[in-house]
């Protein structure tokens, strides 16, 4: 009986382990995720304030 809770307790011990190495990756790979969504926002902020002023002036000269 204490032999059959040895090997239990190890197999939930491994699959802990592995589904905290898991947690740890999804979590790093959300991170830079993010980060890059933040970046590619930015990014398209800047293009959208660029075409106002483009054709702002577009309107203006004619």
């Amino acid at each position: 009986m204490a032999e059959e809770e040895l090997v239990t307790k190890e197999k939930f011990e491994r699959t802990k382990s592995k589904l905290e190495a898991e947690l740890t990756d999804i979590q790093d790979r959300y991170f830079h995720m993010s980060l890059k969504y933040a970046e590619v926002e930015a990014q398209r902020e800047e293009l959208v304030m660029q075409l106002r002023v483009a054709k702002s002036k577009k309107g203006w000269l004619s």
